[in-house]
């Protein structure tokens, strides 16, 4: 596809919707991180990742440990 000068770019794009996410408020994310606390160093390790990174769920769980550079950072 050849795009000219006088065309414009975004006609070739479709449009999508946008969504909205809803994310927890820092009293919310506070009550998870205690509660996980309660279970174990396991789940806050696990919450502590998630809201630390960023990353998604299915990115967590699929990840392993030669993903992690821990050298430096302990």
């Amino acid at each position: 596809m050849v795009i000219y000068k006088n065309e414009k770019p975004l006609k070739y794009f479709k449009e999508y919707e946008t969504y909205t996410v809803k994310t927890c408020t820092e009293e919310e994310k506070n009550k998870l991180l205690m509660e996980a606390s309660r279970e174990g160093v396991r789940e806050r390790a696990i919450f502590y990742l998630l809201f630390g990174t960023g990353i998604r769920l299915g990115e967590a769980v699929n990840l392993k440990l030669k993903d992690v550079k821990m050298t430096g950072y302990l």
